[in-house]
């Protein structure tokens, strides 16, 4: 089974990381991008499905919202 080409590792890639960690680092990096550009449904549903989170409705969204910032200022810090 072949994953999403958005997930996919180039073999250049692991040829070139630092390190097995470094490698690790990409793999988070490539599925938490895969998660968070999904729609607030889908991640809800993730999160409670495979995670095991179950949150009220409205703390859901919240949450969902929360997580969503957080991920892209982690990932688009601003400019200084």
């Amino acid at each position: 089974m072949m994953l999403p080409k958005e997930k996919q590792l180039k073999f250049s890639a692991i040829l070139e990381a630092d390190s097995f960690y470094n490698i690790i680092e990409v793999m988070i990096e490539k599925e938490s991008l895969a998660f968070f550009y999904q729609s607030i449904d889908k991640i809800a549903e993730y999160s409670e499905t495979k995670l095991n989170l179950k949150w009220l409705e409205v703390q859901k969204r919240t949450m969902i919202v929360a997580s969503i910032l957080v991920a892209k200022s982690f990932f688009h810090p601003p400019s200084p």
